[in-house]
């Protein structure tokens, strides 16, 4: 099958490309040597038509790269139930998260209760590796593309990383009596990492040091609240949203509240397209200049215990997210506008409450990733044989 691929913006020193495709697990090259300029207007090239993932390598200084989910711009995909992997039994609600290669190594954590879960075949099963995990952990981990490893940190600060073996990870970070580590993050070569009191970057995720000083202490483990496009780079912390224009060097206030929740997880579309969710207002807030916030078409569920990470992701011209109906739908609406998107259920075996079937469907705090064309969910979710914190898998059909 053809296929065009394209980046929409593209370094320094990166050099010309190579790229790969998961149907040969990134053995065979598709193409080298393509140049920068070839890729920013749109490469067309032969792929496998079992190939759900292509691969985007710099072989410059700067040695990168990114996989690209294949789309073809289809606006009604439909989602086949694939399977649930419990990560904690208990009824209590749970903080989740994953975090993927791109490929089929799938890490997932229930927080609180610090279950941790690998998969090496993107689902297919599942080996609790808590045991393995650095001391205080709680549910803080990166995948770095660049060096090819996991890395886990704890509350304070002690590390590990994966690559098909877990060894420790040394780092200068000190914390002043009381902090924690609330946030451990990777964009664009830098590392990032969320204390009480501050926001910390390395290039090495060894030597770090303070860039940001927020404005309100942090309180809450942060998931989807760094992110970025280039050098660009947008940072919330459930009362403020702050943004970098030089890669996390230097960073400016955009808002800042103090009320929790009231600027949460943040989504990035390109530099200047921006959502972040308001628990209070139940919506996404967006920007399509990176600086002014306006109150968005995109609702999101009621204001409850553990709502506080409501991801949405995009897959080709759809976005995934859980509405104000508690229900994980998808739509190919705009959510850089004030209008009300028209949704669809992604499934209707799973569905997102609280322990007690006579509450008010809410969400727990949950994680969302997409490895070429399977979705991954986590939180408290049940089907009707599994009630407790899982992660869920669906297949995307399109085409």
């Amino acid at each position: 099958m053809n296929a065009t691929i394209t980046l929409n913006l593209i370094g320094t020193n990166t050099g010309s490309f190579n790229i790969h495709q998961n149907s040969d697990s990134y053995t065979t090259a598709v193409a080298t040597n393509v140049s920068s300029s070839s890729l920013l207007s749109g490469y067309s090239a032969t792929l496998d038509s079992s190939t759900t993932t292509v691969r985007v390598s710099s072989t410059g200084t700067c040695t990168n790269y990114k996989d690209i989910s294949v789309n073809f711009g289809d606006t009604t995909p439909t989602f086949t139930y694939t399977g649930i992997q419990s990560l904690d039994s208990s009824t209590g609600l749970r903080d989740t998260n994953i975090v993927h290669d791109g490929d089929q190594t799938v890490f997932a954590t229930s927080a609180s209760s610090t279950q941790v879960y690998a998969s090496s075949n993107l689902g297919t099963s599942w080996t609790n590796v808590t045991s393995s995990m650095p001391t205080n952990y709680f549910a803080s981990k990166i995948y770095n593309p660049a060096d090819g490893y996991f890395y886990f940190m704890g509350y304070s600060g002690a590390q590990v990383k994966y690559n098909g073996t877990f060894s420790s990870h040394s780092n200068n970070i000190t914390l002043p009596g009381g902090e924690n580590i609330w946030g451990y993050f990777y964009h664009n070569n830098a590392y990032y990492v969320v204390t009480t009191s501050s926001l910390l970057r390395s290039t090495d995720n060894t030597n770090y040091s303070t860039v940001f000083n927020l404005t309100y202490s942090s309180y809450k483990f942060l998931l989807d609240h760094l992110k970025g496009y280039g050098n660009t780079v947008y940072f919330s912390t459930g009362k403020e949203i702050v943004k970098s224009t030089d890669n996390g060097l230097n960073w400016s206030s955009l808002y800042s509240t103090n009320t929790p929740d009231a600027v949460d997880n943040i989504y990035v579309e390109n530099a200047n397209k921006v959502l972040y969710r308001d628990e209070g207002a139940q919506r996404f807030y967006y920007t399509t200049n990176g600086s002014t916030f306006f109150s968005g078409g995109f609702r999101t569920p009621t204001s409850g215990i553990l709502n506080n990470a409501s991801t949405i992701i995009k897959y080709g011209p759809t976005y995934i997210y859980n509405d104000n109906s508690n229900n994980l739908v998808w739509t190919t609406s705009d959510p850089f506008s004030n209008t009300t998107p028209t949704v669809n259920n992604v499934s209707s075996s799973v569905q997102i409450n609280t322990p007690s079937a006579a509450a008010t469907l809410r969400t727990n705090v949950f994680s969302a990733a997409i490895v070429g064309k399977r979705l991954f969910y986590s939180g408290f979710l049940n089907t009707s044989s599994t009630d407790a914190t899982n992660i869920v898998y669906f297949d995307i059909n399109s085409n």
